[in-house]
């Protein structure tokens, strides 16, 4: 059975995804589908970098704001609506073009779901949240999403109750019924990966200058509208790197000056822990910043042709 053709640009955070996705779209006719965790939330616009609505008119940008802030979103969801928005871009003659860095969303749209690896980046947030609650409740919660797995693991096993929750929370899929699966014998789409590499001094340096630039577009004030809207601080949208911090900022927990420490610091890690996602990914093309455009898009006319 042949499988849809799209094409996937992906790499760390500031690395320049958006901005090669839209040149690579505007000379082969495409239209961008994001895969960021973060853009998909309504309402969290500096923080997450996302297109300007300048850019979203030059190429059409779908799963953008497409969940409040107090919503979940997991690969599950995600992969349904991508497939959606990929069908729309087909059906209208157009080529999908898959960008963003969330590693978990890629390998849930391209394989289906799947069992999380344990140094995912993705996991951190989730895990530290878990730590904080009490093991009962942790059970607890286990026992009415993930029954079996409940009942296969020891009552006080903090470390494999809250691996199992972890995996529910981002997948929306039990991870013993995970368990159960066989690996899928076929890709869901034939995907021409492309990976952005760039040296890690010249990333670091972007990832700061993103910082302070959020800091001078109103990231403050952004997160304390969203507060004012009644979005509790545990929000999934408000527990992403960036917005979190800004919320301990507002609530007198520290100071701004190490609140942008502290995002920096994460930031850079983020994205070590993306490469490290990326370089295990299947079939990825890397290419060395500065980005050859028009080499890229040679190799996608090629590829969908």
């Amino acid at each position: 059975m042949t499988v849809p053709k799209i094409v996937i640009i992906t790499g760390p955070t500031a690395s320049g995804k958006s901005t090669l996705a839209l040149d690579v779209a505007e000379q082969i006719g495409g239209r961008i589908v994001s895969a960021d965790s973060g853009a998909v939330y309504r309402h969290l616009d500096i923080g997450t970098a996302k297109p300007t609505l300048s850019e979203r008119r030059r190429v059409p940008h779908h799963l953008i704001d497409i969940f409040d802030p107090d919503q979940q979103c997991n690969a599950m969801a995600y992969a349904r609506a991508a497939d959606t928005a990929i069908k729309e871009i087909i059906a209208g003659g157009a080529i999908p073009i898959v960008a963003g860095g969330t590693g978990l969303y890629l390998k849930a749209l391209v394989f289906g779901v799947f069992e999380l690896p344990g140094s995912s980046g993705e996991t951190a947030g989730m895990r530290e949240a878990l730590s904080a609650v009490p093991t009962d409740l942790l059970r607890e919660e286990l026992e009415q999403v993930d029954a079996p797995s409940a009942r296969s693991i020891g009552p006080n096993d903090r470390v494999r109750i809250i691996r199992a929750l972890e995996i529910y929370r981002l997948t929306g899929v039990p991870k013993s019924e995970l368990a159960a699966r066989h690996e899928f014998a076929q890709k869901r789409y034939d995907a021409l990966t492309f990976g952005l590499s760039m040296e890690r001094r010249v990333l670091y340096e972007r990832i700061d200058r993103r910082v302070d630039e959020m800091i001078a577009s109103g990231i403050v004030r952004e997160v304390e509208g969203l507060l004012e809207m009644g979005y509790a601080p545990q929000s999934p949208g408000l527990s992403t790197i960036g917005y979190k911090e800004m919320v301990d900022c507002l609530s007198g927990k520290i100071d701004l000056q190490e609140a942008v420490f502290l995002i920096k610091r994460k930031t850079r890690r983020y994205a070590k822990r993306q490469m490290t996602w990326f370089r295990k990914m299947e079939g990825v093309r890397w290419v060395d910043y500065p980005y050859d455009v028009n080499g890229i898009v040679r190799v996608i006319r090629s590829f969908v042709s």
